[in-house]
């Protein structure tokens, strides 16, 4: 004789595939074997979980940037800065640093780029990595 059916609560599984959770770690969470995950799935949405479950996840990120943007616009300083800097390309000015030998490293803030040097020992035609 079969065990009954263990209920899956849908609205728990689709909050799991928002937040971007695998079949793997749903079937984990509601303590059933993933191939049975996949079956009940399929009998309940009537496609398989990797169709289907893409479209909850994007449902998941854009809940995420509207709760951002609420907490930007409610006041939230340091969301305002993040929001600046991530969506709008917004960034603080980069100082420039002054050792003891007077040699001046201006750092221009581009991922992967070189430094520029100027010092009053170096002449202005010489390179000094490639000497």
């Amino acid at each position: 004789m079969a065990r009954p059916k263990k209920e899956i609560d849908w609205d728990i599984v689709e909050k799991h595939m928002e937040a971007g959770c695998s079949a793997r770690e749903i079937a984990g969470a509601l303590a059933i074997e993933i191939n049975t995950f996949y079956d009940r799935f399929k009998e309940e949405y009537g496609s398989s979980f990797g169709d289907y479950a893409g479209e909850f996840y994007k449902g998941g990120d854009a809940n995420l940037k509207y709760m951002q943007y609420i907490k930007a616009l409610s006041g939230n300083v340091n969301m305002l800065m993040w929001l600046g800097k991530i969506r709008l390309g917004q960034r603080e000015p980069l100082p420039e640093i002054q050792n003891k030998s007077n040699i001046t490293i201006h750092v221009n803030g581009q991922l992967g780029s070189g430094i520029k040097v100027s010092s009053p020992i170096l002449s202005d035609t010489a390179d000094p990595c490639t000497e």
